[in-house]
């Protein structure tokens, strides 16, 4: 029922709230609308470039290129195997760096440095060098890997020939000079050795190859003259051979060493540096003067070099070699009856990696088959016949207890199937895993493992 209206009651006002106060929440860091490209930090645009690259890298080729890494023995050595594949995964690398430095300038900032950081000279036209040189000075400091190759002079060559052997031979010495930060070089058939003036305090990587020729000099004198400049150097490549025309002087290894405290690579190749008397002469100074050699490669195309000095020589380095490869046709003396030379015994206690190539002579397995040199991984290059089967396994047996991987390069191979699967099967009997050429995914890991052992 409804209720009587009061007239005396008070009349009734709503209340009116307040209105409220309009806030503006803080959004979170994530909540932040993203940042354009050209605002993003230098370091950020610095990672992206690099993840940019590595998506475009050959696996494959990368994986193949581990394969036989994995198996070769020696830094050079290695080094040539890494380099292909470099090589390969470059032309892919230099094709997003010119993409992306077009973007904006922080990017052009970023990747013309790498886009400069190897220059391979050799694929250069000598026609090309003048506009080299004119773009080079701005990115010279950027450069750290350089590889060259100086021209060659024909016989009877014409004026305007030798104008331009000189002019590219010239215009090589100033690309050389500019790049003050290099830290790998390599100089094919150096001509007119324009270097005796420079010095590379970063220098750590060198190869100097003067490959025989009948119309070139050697340059010996000059080389030496440079190389004992580099006392940062780490690896060394040496070789130095001579012509049909020059007679090719000794160039003075034991001096050079003598100049590179901090070297732990070598190879040596070439006449003018594998010889009796050159190699005697670094014998005959006390290992404390000379480096702590890690890997050493002996390559010899003649028989210049006797098996008592080779033996002398890389005993030397016993007291820090940890690999060793040889390509050699050591001579064990003028009588074939006389075998004093081959008695002696290669006691290397730090080795763990060691080849024998196809020069290599079967006299020398009884030489390094002492238990005391402690081989992890061998690299098996000579060809074996039924004959020396029975030396192949007295050097294998001898190292039963640290060996673990062989791996037969094509030259053993060459041997026949039979020969080789012999030798498959008294591995197997020892514990030892073996690959062939063709193979050394089986291996992939093992042999670089034993390397750091």
């Amino acid at each position: 029922m409804a209720t009587k209206l009061d007239p005396t009651a008070a009349s009734f006002h709503p209340s009116v709230a307040e209105p409220l106060e309009l806030v503006t929440p803080l959004l979170a860091d994530d909540d932040k609308p993203p940042a354009s490209f050209g605002h993003l930090p230098v370091e950020l645009k610095d990672q992206i470039v690099a993840e940019v690259i590595n998506l475009d890298r050959d696996r494959k080729q990368e994986t193949r290129a581990a394969f036989v890494a994995s198996v070769t023995v020696g830094f050079f050595a290695r080094r040539k195997v890494i380099k292909l594949e470099e090589r390969h995964n470059d032309r892919a690398k230099h094709r997003v760096l010119s993409r992306l430095q077009a973007v904006d300038r922080e990017l052009r900032d970023i990747c013309a440095p790498q886009l400069w950081r190897h220059i391979d000279a050799e694929k250069v036209r000598p026609e090309a060098f003048p506009r080299l040189l004119d773009v080079l000075p701005e990115h010279a400091a950027s450069v750290r890997r350089l590889e060259t190759v100086g021209s060659f002079l024909e016989h009877r060559a014409s004026p305007e020939e030798r104008a331009l052997y000189l002019e590219t031979n010239q215009c090589l010495g100033r690309v050389v000079h500019l790049c003050e930060n290099l830290e790998q070089l390599h100089l094919g058939n150096p001509q007119l050795n324009p270097l005796l003036p420079f010095h590379f305090p970063r220098l750590r990587i060198l190869s100097i190859h003067s490959p025989h020729s009948f119309w070139r000099k050697p340059h010996v004198s000059e080389h030496e003259t440079f190389l004992v400049g580099l006392s940062g150097l780490t690896s060394l490549d040496l070789y130095v051979d001579g012509t049909a025309l020059y007679k090719c002087e000794a160039l003075k290894v034991v001096d050079v060493l003598i100049g590179l405290p901090g070297l732990k690579n070598l190879k040596l190749r070439g006449d003018a540096v594998l010889r009796d008397e050159v190699l005697e002469a670094c014998t005959e100074v006390a290992p404390s003067a000379l480096p702590a050699l890690e890997s050493l490669e002996i390559v010899q195309d003649g028989n210049l070099l006797g098996f008592g000095t080779l033996h002398a020589f890389v005993t030397t380095f016993a007291a820090s070699l940890k690999e060793l490869h040889l390509n050699v046709f050591p001579d064990s003396g003028d009588s074939s009856d006389d075998d004093s030379d081959f008695d002696v015994e290669y006691r290397l206690p730090h080795l763990t990696a060691l080849s024998l190539a196809t020069g290599c002579d079967e006299g020398l397995f009884p030489a390094f088959s002492s238990p005391s040199t402690p081989i992890v991984h061998f690299t098996f290059g000579i060809p074996v016949d039924r004959e020396h089967y029975g030396l192949v396994r007295t050097f294998l047996g001898s190292h039963a207890s640290t060996l673990k991987t062989l791996y037969l390069s094509k030259s053993s191979v060459q041997s026949g199937p039979r020969m080789c699967d012999m030798v498959k099967t008294f591995c197997e009997s020892l514990g030892i895993e073996v690959a062939c050429a063709g193979e050394e995914e089986k291996l992939v890991g093992v042999g670089a493992q034993g390397r750091r052992a």
